[in-house]
């Protein structure tokens, strides 16, 4: 009786131990092979996310650089006349001597607007781009002191001793108004509008004319980010408007308005018909 339990039990535990192999070798074997792959693979997922999540705030910290640059671009092209409008800029430049007491406006023209295009890295074509630029030749002359002008009031005015013993009678302009003007040019639009070179001349009459080129850029933006502004210093038109300028009247100083001391009869008058004497002299010979 023994023996058959002894082999009883060890029929049991060999029972118990072939099970277990098989086990191991059947099931947890393979099983064991499979969670390594399933976790090799999600290591291989998890790395992939991790590139997609170092992609993707790569991309939000490039995206916020490109917002940069535009905004860097922007404030570029706001700085410049969206466009040149000559008669406007003009206006705007004779206004400065006059606000700054230098009225006496001798010369102003302008240029033809010139274009300047930069190569491009291939060497074969220009860029579509342009800066585009206008030059504007004004000229001024100040007082002599002695003579009056339409800034004298005579009336209001009694000079002092001291210009009584200088002769010096009525208001004296010149540089210092000159200068005060080309700084307020300066100022307004210093991307846009500057001050290309001045020139002072003695008039050998004891007064000054005074020069300025004054040049102005816009660039042609074929492709601009910002839109460009319709309104504001140097754009709008603050004159007459073009439908109310009077469409009649004289051009130039008539003959009878030009003053006797100026007059020169022996000038040469190309629409003349034949050298005549002056009109006046005729109605006196008459």
């Amino acid at each position: 009786m023994k023996m058959a339990g002894k082999q009883t039990t060890l029929l049991f535990i060999a029972l118990i131990a072939l099970i277990l192999l098989c086990y191991f070798v059947f099931i947890h074997g393979p099983e064991s092979d499979k969670l390594v792959v399933k976790n090799t693979e999600l290591q291989t997922v998890q790395a992939e996310k991790k590139r997609i999540n170092d992609r993707i705030a790569a991309g939000e910290g490039l995206n916020a650089e490109i917002e940069s640059y535009k905004k860097l671009i922007t404030d570029i092209e706001k700085s410049l006349l969206p466009d040149i409008e000559t008669q406007v800029i003009a206006q705007i430049l004779q206004d400065k001597f006059v606000d700054h007491g230098i009225p006496f406006i001798t010369k102003t023209n302008t240029s033809i607007p010139t274009e300047e295009r930069v190569l491009l890295p291939d060497g074969t074509q220009m860029s579509d781009e342009a800066l585009i630029s206008v030059i504007f030749n004004l000229q001024v002359c100040g007082t002599d002191g002695f003579h009056q002008s339409v800034l004298d009031d005579v009336e209001a005015t009694e000079p002092s001793q001291e210009q009584e013993d200088e002769q010096l009678n009525y208001i004296l302009i010149g540089y210092d108004e000159f200068i005060s003007a080309l700084k307020d040019i300066e100022d307004d639009l210093p991307d846009s509008v500057k001050i290309r070179s001045i020139t002072l001349e003695d008039s050998g009459q004891g007064f000054m004319y005074y020069s300025v080129s004054v040049v102005a850029y816009t660039m042609y933006l074929p492709n601009r980010i910002s839109e460009p502004s319709t309104s504001g210093a140097y754009i709008t038109w603050n004159g007459i408007p073009v439908n109310q300028i009077p469409r009649e009247g004289l051009i130039g100083i008539p003959y009878d308005r030009v003053p006797e001391t100026l007059r020169d009869d022996k000038i040469y008058l190309p629409f003349a018909f034949y050298p005549t004497p002056a009109p006046a002299d005729t109605e006196e010979g008459a």
